[in-house]
């Protein structure tokens, strides 16, 4: 693909805690993908040179991590991309079945419709996403990570979203806190004031920068300090700061 929709104000408001090196990191794993319309080999060398950036190898990790999926075929996927793509090669070969009937139809012929009414949503415009980074009643996903949660009436349903920012937390941290009451509950008060997905995911990553070499503050990577209401709103109004 030489072209892809872009949404400036969605891509800042996902990459706000990004600094000026892992914005730049973060748009030409981007780019690349969406040149090549595949995912992003785990060959780290071989993507640091691909991409120019140097001694950066560390930064691309973490990037990698925070944005993308490892899965299976040993290559970091990324939903939103993988989405873009698929509707890309679903119109060129739409357009090819058109053309052999002779271009542009005549009113009587039938003509073969990308998305017929009714069937699937129009393809909408790429979005920096991170894994969930939508508000639970938005149907959406950014370039940023993992496929959609199920939706019910067009609505992310609540557990799944508080189940992937648990598991975005144990991630970060290398830590296993399990989707019980106790730590589901706080993510969803915030989710349903109104919080969403990707700054829940902020708030993470903000925090295990300042924290995780920190042993007196390390210990409070955890549900219950990163998601009371009080702590929360004041890590929430940090994001986009400059760190």
């Amino acid at each position: 693909m030489h072209h892809y929709p872009f949404h400036v104000g969605d891509y800042i408001r996902a990459t706000a805690h990004l600094d000026l090196i892992e914005d730049c990191v973060y748009r030409r794993l981007i780019d690349l993908y969406m040149e090549t319309e595949a995912p992003i080999p785990n060959e780290t060398q071989q993507v640091i040179r691909r991409l120019r950036l140097g001694s950066s190898g560390l930064i691309l990790e973490s990037i990698l991590a925070e944005f993308f999926t490892l899965e299976a075929d040993n290559c970091w996927h990324n939903s939103r991309c993988d989405g873009e793509i698929q509707a890309y090669k679903r119109l060129a070969e739409v357009s090819r079945i058109n053309g052999k009937l002779g271009g542009r139809p005549k009113k009587t012929r039938q003509v073969i419709l990308a998305n017929p009414a009714g069937t699937q949503q129009e393809p909408s415009g790429l979005q920096p996403r991170t894994k969930n980074q939508e508000p639970i009643t938005i149907e959406s996903e950014a370039l940023s990570g993992k496929p959609d949660v199920p939706l019910v009436n067009g609505k992310k349903k609540l557990s799944e979203a508080c189940a992937e920012v648990l598991e975005f937390l144990n991630e970060k941290t290398g830590r296993n806190y399990k989707p019980v009451p106790a730590n589901i509950n706080l993510i969803a008060a915030r989710l349903k004031q109104g919080a969403t997905v990707v700054e829940c995911r902020q708030v993470i990553a903000k925090k295990c920068r300042e924290w995780r070499d920190n042993p007196d503050q390390e210990i409070y990577l955890r549900p219950k300090t990163l998601f009371s209401a009080t702590n929360f709103a004041n890590y929430q109004g940090e994001i986009g700061q400059n760190e």
